[in-house]
């Protein structure tokens, strides 16, 4: 059986996480006030590799491959993530270019309807050629 410091003990520590609880949720359901364009302006670009990032975007339209190439130190997941981010801000597009292969479907399709119209004569001559 414990002592009254032990329960009191308990139900002050008890009280000091509920009311911590109860401040927090009034905290993080209350509505911010609007930003100021400096803050808004800050949130959006600032940051260690989003200025780096706009420069080579200034400078053309670039690949991921070559936009992680051109800034030194940045990595695969930081610069998707800082490109990300300025899509959703609406300061970046993204443009997704059809693989260079693609261009060879018109040829492939065109090889593979030639193939299918000729396998048969080139068959038949075959089946001739061994009857000899």
């Amino acid at each position: 059986m414990e002592g009254a410091d032990g329960y009191a003990g308990k139900v002050k520590r008890w009280h000091e996480i509920t009311t911590w609880y109860i401040l927090w949720t009034q905290v993080s359901t209350m509505k911010s006030p609007p930003l100021c364009p400096v803050e808004t302006t800050v949130r959006i670009v600032g940051g260690r590799w989003k200025a780096a990032v706009l420069e080579q975007l200034f400078r053309d339209a670039q690949r991921f491959s070559e936009l992680k190439r051109a800034i030194p130190g940045i990595t695969q997941r930081t610069l998707s993530q800082q490109l990300r981010e300025l899509q959703t801000a609406g300061i970046v597009d993204r443009t997704v270019h059809p693989p260079l292969g693609e261009s060879l479907r018109p040829l492939l399709d065109a090889m593979c309807r030639w193939g299918k119209s000729h396998s048969a004569a080139m068959a038949l001559k075959k089946i001739r050629a061994s009857d000899r």
